[in-house]
């Protein structure tokens, strides 16, 4: 998958998690990274992002990944490997 469609598909999960959560959430400044089968991404609350307002801070979750093959691994703060998520 390239780095637009991974884009597009990441913008897609945000959407859906921030509808299902009540909480608008946005991509952080970190950029995709490129893994072996997929690509990583990194997300907080928008208004923590915008305000810097730590009551709004996220904590406990980690990189999406969206896989070449269109799948979607949510990760946690302990997931160090996200190479071993794939």
């Amino acid at each position: 998958m390239d780095e637009q469609a991974a884009i597009r598909a990441f913008q897609d999960f945000l959407s859906r998690k921030s509808a299902a959560i009540g909480e608008a959430l946005a991509p952080t400044l970190l950029p995709p990274k490129r893994l072996s089968a997929g690509w990583a991404f990194h997300y907080q609350a928008q208004s923590y992002i915008e305000q810097g307002d730590l009551g709004a801070l996220l904590v406990g979750h980690g990189a999406v990944i969206v896989a070449d093959d269109g799948r979607i691994i949510e990760s946690g703060s302990s997931d160090r490997d996200l190479e071993a998520l794939l």
